[in-house]
């Protein structure tokens, strides 16, 4: 099961850092993360979508 990424902590950070590394190797283009205060459903509606570009 995936860690809760709402929480900061050190299993959260070391979940995120391993899937940019992956992710980052098969790319070709940079990878940049962006963090945004919500989740997968509350970041489409206000105030949270203003955060997405």
């Amino acid at each position: 099961m995936f860690p809760d990424l709402s929480k900061n902590d050190i299993k959260c950070k070391t979940f995120i850092l391993v899937i940019y590394a992956i992710v980052s190797k098969f790319s070709a283009e940079s990878v940049d993360i962006h963090f945004v205060p919500s989740d997968h459903i509350t970041m489409i509606a206000k105030p949270h979508v203003h955060d997405l570009h």
